[in-house]
């Protein structure tokens, strides 16, 4: 990826060459332990992209990303929020609901998945007097 410019990820990414609507990649997200986690992943962009619907153990988050665009600009970051989660491995889905008039095909990329913990509060002091 180093000819496209700086700002992949490991200079690479992973693409799915989606030839028809409904195709879809999924890949496996490991949770370390139990808690509440950001998601955020960041879509590339290309002139024969589509729109990519993303799902977290079967249940759709966001909006659908439309991928058309030039794959020499840096991958877009999408926030997805925060989502409580058990210990162990979560399927995280790439869907090709629909494309772009302008694109001839369906395909998507990412270049990365976030997992963020979120903290916890920690409990308060009671107060003295």
């Amino acid at each position: 990826m180093k000819r496209w410019g700086r700002h992949w990820s490991n200079d690479r990414y992973l693409i799915c060459e989606a030839n028809q609507q409904g195709n879809f990649m999924e890949l496996q997200v490991d949770v370390p332990e139990t808690g509440r986690y950001r998601l955020a992943v960041c879509l590339a962009r290309s002139y024969n992209f589509g729109l990519v619907q993303v799902s977290l153990d079967g249940r759709k988050i966001g909006e659908p990303f439309d991928g058309l665009g030039d794959h020499r600009q840096p991958a877009e970051k999408v926030e997805y929020g925060a989502f409580e989660r058990r210990e162990g491995p979560h399927r995280l889905r790439f869907t090709a609901v629909d494309k772009n008039p302008k694109s001839p095909a369906y395909c998507m990329g990412t270049d990365y998945v976030q997992l963020t913990p979120v903290p916890t509060p920690s409990a308060k002091a009671p107060s003295e007097n």
